[in-house]
């Protein structure tokens, strides 16, 4: 599968860019399964079509969000030709560089979250006051100077951070407890280990806690067990491969590191309710 990478080379140095769709690089909206290894944020203006990102598949229409994690497979299907709008992408390292707390991308509920949709409708007007911090971020960009790096990070964090609290108002998200910092580093484990842990008490070695505190933590705040948490994630892991390659049971169990292919078939059927042969098949009827 094809894999885009962050490659900004200009002046700035920044790990961020962003631009409108018309001047953008076309691998957005390629028709072939791909992927990048960067945050993506698009504001959809006029346009038409769907977005298949991972196992969701996602209308596209205007006044919409769509918010992309690296790695996530992607694959557009658009009706009418290259849509209106505009986007914003960075590397994780823009934040991890700047600000105190590490967990600051785990804490935003757009990204890595597979219990809701990895978009956002809005309205014309909130698109224009998101377009408007981008102008910002254009001009502080346009005339560099000891203290752009910094301008532009802060109008970048208030975008997110707008962003994020439309979206938990959205989908009825409690807002974000900042003593629970363990479901947040939860979060972040299972993200960077997946597919190699398979054990929430292996991760609750690394966080140097208690299975029975990791999962008390991890509930209260995204409201399942630690252990379904994974489970579903290691779901999704699987789902990919069966949507996007032509690997083999035994070559995707392999590869996500179960012991044999009848463990993850047992494993997936258990989550999913049928198996993973019944689950391809059913993606051609």
């Amino acid at each position: 599968m094809k894999t885009f990478r962050f490659d900004r080379k200009d002046q700035s140095g920044l790990a961020m860019d962003f631009g409108r769709f018309d001047s953008t690089p076309q691998f957005f909206f390629e028709n072939e399964q791909h992927r990048t290894d960067f945050f993506e944020i698009l504001f959809i203006n006029e346009g038409k079509g769907s977005l298949y990102l991972d196992s969701q598949s996602l209308t596209l229409e205007p006044n919409k969000c769509f918010f992309i994690s690296p790695f996530q497979t992607r694959r557009w299907k658009l009706e009418s030709g290259v849509p209106e709008g505009f986007f914003v992408i960075f590397k994780k390292e823009f934040f991890e560089t700047f600000f105190e707390d590490k967990l600051f991308i785990y804490r935003l509920n757009y990204f890595y979250n597979p219990n809701f949709p990895f978009e956002l409708n809005t309205s014309s007007q909130t698109i224009e006051n998101f377009s408007c911090i981008l102008e910002e971020i254009e001009r502080e960009s346009t005339n560099l100077n000891y203290f752009s790096e910094h301008v532009v990070r802060s109008w970048l964090y208030l975008l997110l951070v707008q962003l994020n609290r439309a979206f938990a108002k959205a989908h009825g998200i409690e807002e974000e407890d900042r003593l629970n910092n363990a479901a947040y580093e939860f979060r972040k484990v299972v993200e960077e280990s997946v597919p190699q842990i398979h054990s929430v008490e292996e991760i609750a070695q690394s966080l140097k806690m208690s299975r029975i505190t990791l999962n008390k933590k991890v509930k209260e705040h995204f409201k399942v067990s630690a252990t379904q948490f994974l489970k579903d994630r290691l779901a999704i892991e699987i789902k990919k491969k069966l949507l996007y390659s032509d690997q083999t049971v035994a070559e995707i169990s392999n590869e996500l590191m179960f012991s044999e292919p009848t463990n993850m078939i047992r494993f997936f059927k258990r989550v999913m309710g049928l198996t993973p042969t019944q689950f391809r098949a059913g993606l051609s009827n």
